[in-house]
């Protein structure tokens, strides 16, 4: 993905859109037009939330809700296939957009480092537990109570139950 933050922040394709209206989809699966209001701001949101991921994946989103490439004109850059850059998109959008990862990213300074590391790992990171457990050198366990004592200090602050899968 380095070779993606390269080409994409390098700007050029698609700096200025013209000609038909640009549309993308959000995770709630609705397709918005960055023409209007609603779009814009949802649009600005989400490259607001871009600054907590990594170079790549921030520079990913930058493209297409900041500067408009298309997911076509990002992956003639890279060499990727279009299909995989809006796979990609559609993820990078739905791991931004859940609640979770909005909660660790405010909150989790004030935490222990381990469970700084794992709510980063799993919430921001969007790692599986198996993953955040090989990558942080924790055993599975370890991280899973972690895992489960984010989701209980999301649950008391909001008031409302997470439910996820386990991964």
């Amino acid at each position: 993905m380095r070779g993606v933050a390269q080409a994409v922040m390098g700007g050029g394709v698609g700096e200025a859109l013209a000609g038909p209206q640009r549309a993308a989809r959000l995770s709630t699966g609705q397709v918005f037009d960055r023409r209007r209001k609603h779009g814009r701001e949802a649009a600005e949101e989400i490259v607001r939330k871009s600054v907590f991921l990594d170079a790549a994946e921030r520079a990913l989103l930058l493209a297409v809700f900041e500067r408009g490439q298309t997911a076509a004109e990002i992956a003639r850059i890279t060499g990727a296939k279009p299909q995989t850059v809006r796979r990609r998109i559609k993820l990078l959008v739905q791991r931004v957009d859940d609640p979770l990862f909005a909660f660790t990213a405010a909150r989790s300074d004030a935490w222990p480092a381990p469970l700084r590391r794992v709510a980063r790992a799993c919430f921001v990171r969007g790692y599986s537990m198996r993953r955040a457990s090989t990558e942080l050198r924790m055993s599975l366990h370890t991280v899973r109570r972690h895992h489960d004592a984010v989701l209980s200090l999301y649950e008391m602050q909001h008031g409302a139950a997470v439910v996820r899968l386990a991964s």
